[in-house]
C-alpha cells in the first residue's frame, strides 16, 4: 500500500512538474497575416468601434458564442497601431494591433495581432489557462481573416470602389464659367454641347465622357471647368481653350447618385490619393459616364472620379 501511495505520489509530482515545464509563465498568442489594402486607410477604418462589432462577422451576425464568447473593444490607439480589449464576461484580455508597411507596396500590408498573459502558479489553473489561451487564439485567427477579406475592399475603406489605371487623354477642349450657386445640369450640358458642336464643326472625334471639375470659392460661388477630349490637337475659339493634358496614371472611383454623391465621391478620391501620399498632377474631375442631361432619374446617374498621378 505505501508503495502503491509513493507511486501515486511520484506520478503526480511528474505530472505537475510537466504542467510547468510545458506551460510557461507567460502565454504569447501571435497571428500574422497579410491584406492587400493601403496601411493608412485600414489603420483609419480598424480604429472604429463599428468595425468590431459587426463588420468582421459573417453575415453580420452579432453571436459571440461563435468566438468562445468573446468580444472586442477597440481602447488606446497611435500610429497604425491600437489596443483592443477582448472581453468575456468578467474576463478581459488585452491585445494589441499593429498595421505594418511592407517595404515598397503601397498596397500590402501585414497585420500583426498579439496577445499574452500570465499564467498561475496553481498548476490546475494553469492547465485552464492553457486551454483559454487555445481557444483565443483560434477566435483571433479566424477574426483576423474576416477582417483581411474586409480590408481587401476598397469600399469598405472609401466607401467607393477605387482602382489605379492609365490615362488615354491627351488633348482637352475647355470651358470655364462662374456660377453663384452649384452649377444646375442645364449650365454643364450648354458647354459640353458647345464643344460637341465646335469638335464636329473640325472634323475631330471626343475621347472617353465628358469632365467636370467644380470648385467652391467660398461665398463668391463655384468656379466650374468642363472640359473634353479630342483625337487632336485644335485652336480653339473665344470661349473654348485647348489644353495638354499628358497622359499620367490616374486613381479612379465609380460612383452612383447625383451631383452630391459625386462631390462626396471626389472628397472619397481625395482620401485615396492622400493616402497613397501621391502628388496631384493637375485637377481633380468627374467623368460624366451617364449624359445626365437625358436622365432626369439622379440614382441611375454613373460617374468617375478621377485623379491623375505620378
Amino acid at each position: 500500500m505505501k508503495k502503491w501511495l509513493i507511486g501515486i505520489a511520484i506520478v503526480l509530482a511528474v505530472a505537475i512538474a510537466a504542467v510547468y515545464v510545458l506551460i510557461p509563465g507567460t502565454l504569447r498568442i501571435v497571428c500574422i497575416g497579410p491584406a492587400k489594402c493601403n496601411a493608412n486607410g485600414a489603420a483609419r477604418i480598424l480604429v472604429q468601434q463599428e468595425i468590431w462589432q459587426s463588420g468582421w462577422k459573417r453575415g453580420g451576425s452579432d453571436r459571440k458564442d461563435e468566438f468562445s464568447g468573446y468580444g472586442i473593444r477597440v481602447g488606446g490607439t497611435a500610429f497604425h497601431v491600437m489596443d483592443l480589449y477582448l472581453e468575456r464576461g468578467r474576463d478581459t484580455l488585452l491585445s494589441r494591433l499593429s498595421v505594418l508597411n511592407i517595404a515598397g507596396m503601397a498596397d500590402s500590408v501585414a497585420l500583426d495581432w498579439r496577445c499574452q498573459f500570465v499564467t498561475s502558479l496553481n498548476p490546475l489553473k494553469r492547465v485552464e489557462q492553457y486551454r483559454q489561451a487555445v481557444s483565443v487564439k483560434q477566435m483571433m485567427d479566424t477574426v483576423l481573416s474576416r477582417i483581411r477579406g474586409v480590408l481587401q475592399k476598397t469600399e469598405n475603406i472609401y466607401k467607393i470602389p477605387m482602382v489605379d489605371s492609365m490615362s488615354n487623354d491627351s488633348v482637352l477642349l475647355t470651358v470655364r464659367f462662374h456660377t453663384s450657386a452649384y452649377p444646375s445640369t442645364a449650365d454643364i450640358y450648354k458647354r459640353v454641347a458647345s464643344i460637341r458642336k465646335y469638335i464636329a464643326q473640325e472634323g475631330a472625334c471626343a475621347i472617353n465622357y465628358p469632365m467636370l471639375h467644380v470648385s467652391k470659392q467660398g461665398d463668391e460661388g463655384f468656379d466650374v471647368m468642363v472640359a473634353i477630349s479630342v483625337d487632336r490637337r485644335l485652336n480653339g475659339n473665344d470661349q473654348i481653350v485647348p489644353k495638354r493634358y499628358v497622359p499620367w496614371k490616374i486613381m479612379v472611383g465609380e460612383v452612383k447618385g447625383g451631383p452630391w454623391s459625386a462631390e462626396q465621391g471626389m472628397r472619397y478620391l481625395q482620401q485615396y490619393v492622400s493616402d497613397h501620399q501621391k502628388p496631384a498632377m493637375g485637377l481633380p474631375f468627374q467623368s460624366m459616364v451617364t449624359e445626365r442631361d437625358k436622365e432626369p432619374d439622379t440614382s441611375r446617374w454613373i460617374t468617375r472620379v478621377v485623379q491623375a498621378v505620378p
